[in-house]
């Protein structure tokens, strides 16, 4: 044999080498039969390699469909739920629709974060609307004579709020960006009811009191100061109630100067809207002869155009007209507030066993849709979102709930959260 090999097995192992083979015996013997194995071939690294890749490629593309139809039946099954919740409207004895919260409206994802300002024991704070930056603004000790109030928004990052001591009263305005505080306007008075701010320009008008109970409207630009109103009747004796309030806002053009202020005197017109040049230009919704409001929570709709709340009914009103629309005759609710497109108003109700309810109405589709339970006083921070107070039943009391935090909610009623746990007094959201 060549190179001298005349060993077989050897020669056998080494060609065995050659060809890949593994060596195993040719033949093995049980029970006294031959059975013959066959050789076996081994796979190579880059072959492993190549099959597996397959296998993973295969089972990722299993993966990946089964996401996907998973996704499909998902946004199938949402709609269908969507267009059924659409249809469950229950027709109420008033002739609206009334819905409770489910999810149709979809939630304005690019809306700003808002700011909102609120009073929690004689101090004015500030939170974003999601509860971060919580920020304490003002310095009042624990005596109330300190105490701030009427926290309202200047302008985007800007708040305003009063303050009065020893016979005079002034007006603050806090830059949070700078956090430096301005003295607005200071002067001689017993109490400030409320202000408001023009929208374009640093025109302030306030409604405010002296020492004889008498009340004074003036309107204030930096410079000059004019008296667009006065009052020296006395204020009727009267109890309270959810249909009080006061407030001062101006058109969104600034031509206009609403004010609303419930001070039970008989007789006395509740809303009156003044021109800007200071000229009363319509007065509605006198007192009764309780001295209790007959026209309440007026909003603008527009430029030319407020809505407001009277005798159960609730009228659409153009500023230079003496005729009102009636936009739904059988309405009732307490705080009432236009969502920034003018769209929907949010109110509250008195529900079973001190439960409060709130709702809005759709102007433009006549419908009055629940939001959520125990909450009051909701104010809009977008048109589909609302900041409002959470309240509690309490069994057997004259006011059947507690006032509790401060919380924001979605239109649907979903995403409620608790932004501020304390009973605050009152709050504002930055315009």
């Amino acid at each position: 044999m060549e190179n001298g090999d005349s060993n077989p097995r050897t020669r056998l192992q080494s060609l065995a080498e050659e060809i890949n083979i593994e060596e195993r015996p040719h033949a093995t013997e049980v029970d006294g039969e031959v059975s013959r194995i066959k050789p076996t071939k081994k796979l190579s690294i880059k072959k492993i390699i190549f099959y597996g890749g397959i296998v993973l490629l295969l089972i990722l593309l299993v993966v990946v469909t089964s996401v996907y139809f998973i996704l499909e039946g998902k946004k199938a099954q949402d709609k269908n739920t969507d267009e059924v919740q659409s249809s469950t409207g229950v027709e109420t004895s008033s002739g609206s629709n009334t819905e409770t919260g489910s999810g149709t409206n979809a939630i304005d994802e690019e809306a700003e974060m808002k700011k909102i300002a609120y009073l929690y024991e004689g101090n004015v704070w500030v939170i974003n609307e999601d509860g971060t930056g919580k920020k304490k603004i003002t310095d009042a000790d624990e005596s109330p004579e300190s105490y701030y109030s009427n926290p309202q928004w200047k302008e985007v990052g800007v708040v305003s709020y009063s303050r009065c001591l020893g016979g005079e009263c002034t007006i603050y305005s806090y830059d949070l960006e700078e956090t430096k505080q301005v003295i607005e306007r200071k002067f001689a008075s017993s109490g400030i009811i409320s202000f408001g701010w023009a929208h374009e320009s640093d025109r302030l008008a306030y409604f405010y009191t002296d020492d004889n109970g008498a009340r004074y409207l003036d309107l204030w630009d930096g410079e000059s100061l004019d008296n667009l109103d006065s009052w020296t009747e006395p204020i009727y004796g009267r109890g309270g109630s959810f249909d009080d309030g006061n407030s001062i806002s101006f058109s969104s053009d600034d031509n206009y100067i609403l004010l609303f202020y419930t001070i039970g005197v008989p007789g006395q017109d509740s809303i009156i809207i003044y021109s800007e040049d200071g000229d009363e230009v319509i007065s509605i919704g006198s007192e009764d002869d309780s001295g209790f409001p007959l026209s309440t929570f007026p909003n603008w709709l527009n430029d030319e155009e407020i809505i407001y709340k009277a005798d159960s009914t609730l009228y659409q009103h153009p500023v230079v007209s003496s005729v009102a629309k009636i936009l739904t005759s059988s309405f009732s609710g307490y705080d009432l507030h236009l969502s920034p497109d003018q769209s929907r108003l949010s109110y509250w109700l008195f529900g079973d066993n001190g439960i409060t309810n709130s709702y809005y109405y759709d102007l433009g589709d006549d419908m009055v849709v629940k939001i959520i339970d125990d909450m009051v006083d909701l104010e809009w921070l977008n048109n589909n979102s609302l900041v409002g107070r959470t309240t509690e039943p309490i069994d057997g009391a004259m006011v059947p709930f507690e006032y509790k935090g401060l919380a924001t909610v979605d239109i649907d009623g979903r995403n409620f959260k608790i932004i501020v746990p304390e009973n605050i007094v009152s709050f504002s959201v930055e315009r």
